[in-house]
């Protein structure tokens, strides 16, 4: 008998050891699904003009072009902003504010609900997703996302919502029962609405995270986190804005950070930067045949730059920006070629989306903190509608922002979609989804 020489012991004692690592992860897998397996690219030295930090820009493979893009249409209102671009304007035809319908939640509405294939999708501020029949106010479903605090506006595509669960995480539900298809642990709490964009679904964790994944799947094919937002301060509240134009952007604003940033959609790779005054609020606005992305602060400013360069097109500072009282805590719309601003003053600003220069200015009697929704006639803006505070939702003339008419609502803390000649509009006061006609 030949006794094992040094060399064996060793070989077979190493062996054993990844044999019980082995099934002691087996035994103790984890319930989120992991976003990815794939081992990073090597991370190249500059990107956008400056070093790239391998723990800031993590690669795992190279994202496809989006293909089909995913927006809203005259009956669907699927993602927060409307479309990809964040424009929050839709070419439904027009309401005239009386209520068809409310459907009580347990808790304050805080999010916009979306609408798709019929179904009006709203948080209940309880934790639990909802699914009711846009045209009778019934529930369909719902699924419990085991947070209070998630995100509360979804996306849809493709027959799949997707929303933020169970703290950290990321779930991709069955539109039609509400049955979980995947899950993916963000390792962050998600704050802004997911944006689906063709076969790529954008997140946002943290304050400082932005992750690019399979629609289909949850893996992970990029990640991009801020040099200039710190990862533990001011969640992210507002999703990116996309394009595949120029070979695809993300223009994506995280956290308390006042830098925007323009990243290679394929990659997640810097492409530009640009600083504004403070943080930014809401979501970025993004318009191909302007060649434009803007940005709105909390102390009151809109910025206006080129989409491939960052340059500056143009700045605008609301009436008392940067005093006390005074700021913006959403984000604008944009209507042909106007956007629109509402102010902690309650205030609505439409301004000239080539120049900055104010078409007209409405006094509203409560502060507006959520992002104001147009409807579009011919591609201009023909009404805007605005939610305040105090409980009013009420229709101004977009050309002239005369008030057309308003109605009370209780207090309103989530922006109004429109989609089928109807307004759903979340109501923090009286606990419900109200739908107008």
């Amino acid at each position: 008998m030949r006794w094992p020489d040094r060399a064996d012991s060793q070989m077979r004692v190493a062996l054993l050891a990844l044999l019980l690592a082995a099934m002691a992860v087996t035994g103790c897998a984890a319930p989120w699904q992991q976003s990815s397996s794939v081992q990073p690219t090597p991370t190249p030295q500059f990107a956008g003009g400056e070093p790239v930090l391998p723990q800031l820009q993590v690669l795992y493979r190279d994202a496809p072009l989006p293909g089909a893009d995913i927006s809203g249409t005259e009956q669907s209102w699927p993602l927060a902003g409307f479309d990809s671009a964040n424009t929050n304007a839709s070419p439904a035809s027009a309401p005239h504010g009386v209520v068809r319908w409310l459907f009580q939640t347990p808790g304050p509405v805080l999010a916009s609900p979306v609408v798709a294939a019929g179904i009006a999708l709203v948080s209940g501020g309880d934790g639990t997703l909802y699914a009711v029949d846009m045209r009778s106010g019934t529930l369909r479903w719902r699924a419990p996302l085991g947070d209070t605090l998630v995100a509360g506006t979804p996306a849809v595509a493709d027959g799949t919502v997707y929303v933020a669960a169970r703290d950290h995480g990321l779930e991709a539900l069955d539109l039609v029962t509400g049955r979980p298809i995947w899950t993916v642990d963000t390792r962050a709490p998600v704050r802004a609405p997911p944006l689906a964009d063709g076969s790529l679904l954008f997140v946002e964790a943290g304050a400082n995270t932005l992750l690019c994944l399979d629609r289909r799947t949850g893996a992970e094919y990029w990640q991009f986190k801020s040099e200039d937002a710190l990862a533990n301060f001011w969640p992210t509240q507002g999703q990116p804005a996309v394009t595949s134009a120029d070979g695809g952007l993300v223009f994506v604003a995280l956290g308390a950070s006042t830098e925007l940033n323009a990243l290679s959609l394929r990659t997640g790779r810097k492409v530009w930067e640009q600083t504004v005054e403070s943080r930014m609020v809401g979501a970025p606005v993004f318009d191909d045949q302007l060649g434009l992305v803007a940005v709105a602060t909390w102390s009151g400013q809109l910025d206006v730059m080129d989409a491939q360069t960052g340059t500056a097109r143009w700045h605008v500072d609301i009436p008392g920006a940067g005093t006390i009282g005074a700021g913006l805590s959403a984000g604008s719309a944009l209507g042909g070629d106007t956007f629109f601003l509402a102010d902690y003053a309650g205030d609505v600003l439409a301004l000239d989306a080539h120049s900055g220069a104010r078409k007209w200015t409405y006094h509203g009697v409560g502060a507006i903190v959520v992002t104001p929704i147009v409807r579009l006639a011919n591609g201009a803006a023909a009404e805007v509608y605005i939610a305040d505070q105090r409980g009013n939702l009420v229709a101004l003339n977009g050309a002239t922002g005369a008030q057309e008419w308003r109605i009370y609502l209780g207090e309103l803390r989530a922006a109004p979609v429109l989609a089928a000649g109807g307004l759903f509009v979340g109501s923090a006061g009286d606990h419900g989804l109200f739908a107008l006609r």
